[in-house]
């Protein structure tokens, strides 16, 4: 954790940009899911037998069941063999620091006008009190209301209810809305989107269960050839009033942003064509696996395998749905040459159409060497702005790192009286594997591409993590009030 202290325009979005059309809107149920198959250890005893008899026999069967179901759920999800050693580098983890410490080695100067707050990646999300709100799984990207400043959230779970969508109150006191989408099964669904007024839900075949196990399937697995689609649900709306859009098959995790564009709602995230989540694929040599998954396919090979070949090669794309008439638009926005995730947005324009979003880019080779994210530069997406080269494309600046540098936990941080879009910093670990050295940077949005204005040299190595978040001092105080009044009810 690091402490700080101290609408747009329409779109130019290019004609015929996105050329796949899916002729398919329905309000039907998520598929079937497989049929319970009940283990073949429990004896049916015979209406003369004793009670203690009946109660030994119940007692054995229970155990033989569990000890079946341990069995079957271990020797399935999980394989013993020796696999080449993946070099760890900097995602070993270290020691947390446990308290405030004064940071003196600075390089360049923190705007004053950066607004005081605390940066934070990879930290606890949600703390259950007395109260109750959710009981639930939680989300890892809630999605702020704008305007109203309600909350957004999801919960997938192996068990009913599959998929719970709720929507709290702007001062977190009060659920609004709770309502179970009815999924047949779980889906290990990652992100959630919002516009002005629907829900946006992504519906994609990673499916997850324990009771796979009991079919010899892995506990979670993607389905290469299963059926994704996504939902425009009406803000408290339930199951029934969920207009669906098929589309091209995916598991991408996660979103940029969610609008309404006329009789169209706008999807843009980072599109993956497989699961970084381990399963059977997994089993096989992970080096050579990870070596063909992570880097950018080439079609026009002799041995190109689409099961496998780029599969977590993520770039940007674009689902448009048109509500009218139940078509679906969808792209990529961004070249084939660089792959992108974990993308980020000022949070003022949650909902609403932006010019701008931002992304860590992979550095694909060091990445499927090690079989873990490895981001060696940063992306600005400008949506409105055609590529100069491909108009297919949109524009795109990069803020590059030195050799052996890598970025983790990219924010966007708004200036508090900013007037564009733009106005504020990115911020971002970054480790020096070279040194062993871990820093924030803090880079002007306005001159993206330049050296950051500030680089903050911390005590002590970062490991690399995936999510990071800026909380404005107003609102860490109110976290940390409502954390503390609610543990004492």
């Amino acid at each position: 954790m690091f402490r700080a202290g101290g609408s747009s325009s329409s779109s130019l979005r290019p004609a015929g940009r996105c050329g796949v059309r899916v002729h398919s809107h329905t309000h039907k149920a998520p598929d079937q899911a497989f049929p319970f198959v009940p283990p073949n250890a429990i004896k049916v005893p015979s209406p003369g037998w004793k009670k203690q008899d009946l109660m030994q026999e119940v007692s054995k069967a229970l155990k033989s069941v569990s000890s079946s179901l341990l069995e079957r759920f271990i020797g399935t999800a999980y394989r013993f063999s020796e696999q080449p050693c993946l070099n760890e580098g900097n995602f070993r983890p270290v020691n947390e620091i446990g308290e405030a410490v004064l940071l003196k080695d600075l390089s360049g100067e923190v705007p004053e006008d950066f607004p005081e707050g605390v940066y934070i990646r990879n930290v606890e999300i949600w703390q259950t009190s007395s109260m109750e709100l959710w009981s639930q799984p939680f989300t890892s990207h809630p999605k702020k209301i704008h305007g109203s400043g309600d909350l957004v959230i999801m919960g997938t779970n192996t068990e009913k209810p599959h998929f719970v969508l709720g929507v709290i109150s702007s001062d977190g006191e009060k659920p609004l809305h709770k309502v179970d989408l009815k999924f047949e099964e779980g889906k290990f669904i990652h992100d959630i989107g919002v516009t002005t007024g629907y829900n946006i839900i992504m519906d994609y075949p990673l499916i997850f269960g324990i009771s796979r196990t009991l079919l010899q399937k892995p506990f979670i697995e993607n389905d290469m050839n299963g059926k994704s689609r996504i939902g425009v649900m009406p803000r408290f709306g339930d199951a029934e009033s969920i207009m669906w859009f098929d589309v091209e098959n995916h598991c991408s995790y996660h979103l940029f942003n969610c609008f309404e564009d006329g009789n169209e709602v706008v999807v843009r995230g980072c599109r993956i064509l497989g699961s970084i989540i381990p399963s059977n694929r997994h089993r096989v040599d992970k080096s050579k696996w990870y070596g063909r998954a992570f880097l950018q396919p080439d079609k026009d090979s002799e041995d190109f395998d689409p099961s496998l070949d780029g599969i977590l090669f993520s770039r940007p794309y674009e689902w448009r749905l048109n509500l009218e008439s139940g078509t679906t638009n969808e792209c990529y926005i961004t070249s084939e040459k660089v792959a992108m995730d974990f993308p980020v947005i000022s949070d003022k324009f949650t909902g609403i159409r932006n010019k701008y979003g931002y992304a860590q880019v992979a550095d694909s080779l060091a990445t499927s060497k090690t079989g873990l994210f490895k981001f060696k530069m940063i992306a600005k997406l400008h949506f409105d702005m055609p590529d100069k080269e491909n108009k297919q494309f949109i524009s795109v600046e990069y803020h590059a790192l030195k050799e052996k540098q890598f970025c983790s936990g990219v924010q966007f941080v708004a200036k508090e009286n900013g007037i564009d879009e733009d106005d504020g910093w990115v911020v971002t670990y970054v480790h020096d594997e070279e040194t062993n050295i871990s820093q924030v940077y803090i880079i002007d949005a306005k001159r993206f591409s330049e050296e950051p204005v500030a680089k903050i040299t911390l005590p002590q190595r970062v490991p690399y993590g995936f999510h990071g978040n800026f909380f404005y001092k107003t609102v860490f105080e109110a976290i940390q009030y409502f954390t503390a009044v609610t543990t004492q009810r």
